[in-house]
């Protein structure tokens, strides 16, 4: 994002941080691609097509009923879907398609790890 904004390709986003490169975040990105700015929106679907190219390698190594996302990207996974779901849609194979998965976003957030974590001290 910092590249973008030195760049010139993401004014947008420049504008939010006030030229403070040290103030852009994730949430800042996802602002500034949902306000129109193309940049952030190139971003964010490098970043959606990667997440898809890691969920079709989980289906196609592990073959799982469900996957489940959790953590910062679920935070605007609504953002991303249709990116990733493209992706996943066209790179998955088709054995795998017929056998059928889900994908789903978890409610715990950024404290998925810290529920996961928990889960497994209080199972031991």
């Amino acid at each position: 994002a910092k590249s973008l904004v030195l760049a010139g390709e993401s004014p947008n986003l420049k504008d939010m941080v006030s030229g403070d490169l040290g103030r852009i975040s994730s949430e800042l990105v996802f602002d500034a691609a949902r306000a129109g700015d193309v940049g952030a929106k190139d971003l964010l679907d490098d970043v959606a097509q990667a997440v898809g190219a890691g969920l079709v390698n989980i289906l196609h190594l592990l073959n799982p009923d469900v996957i489940v996302v959790g953590g910062g990207v679920s935070q605007n996974w609504d953002y991303l879907w249709p990116v990733v779901d493209s992706y996943i849609q066209s790179h998955t194979m088709v054995h795998i398609k017929k056998l059928g998965f889900k994908v789903e976003v978890t409610t715990f957030g950024d404290d998925v790890g810290l529920m996961g974590a928990a889960a497994l001290v209080w199972n031991s």
